[in-house]
């Protein structure tokens, strides 16, 4: 069970729940801020991280400037 849960998080990590863009950022940044997002809002020990989507999300827009596309 607690390896389904963590495939979950990182599956839901993996497609942030749709593409974002930034006006002067590209993927490569992306990933270097998803990446910081996920490392701040994390908890849990090493062997069962649990992330905080909201917060996380929310990372994403406030802190680094991203925002869903309009596709």
């Amino acid at each position: 069970m607690k390896k389904l849960f963590i495939v979950f998080v990182l599956l839901m990590l993996a497609g942030c729940g749709g593409k974002y863009c930034h006006p002067y950022k590209d993927a490569q940044d992306f990933e270097r801020d998803k990446y910081d997002c996920k490392m701040k809002t994390r908890s849990g020990s090493s062997e069962m991280m649990l992330v905080d989507l909201d917060h996380f999300f929310e990372c994403l827009r406030i802190e680094k400037g991203w925002s869903k596309c309009n596709e």
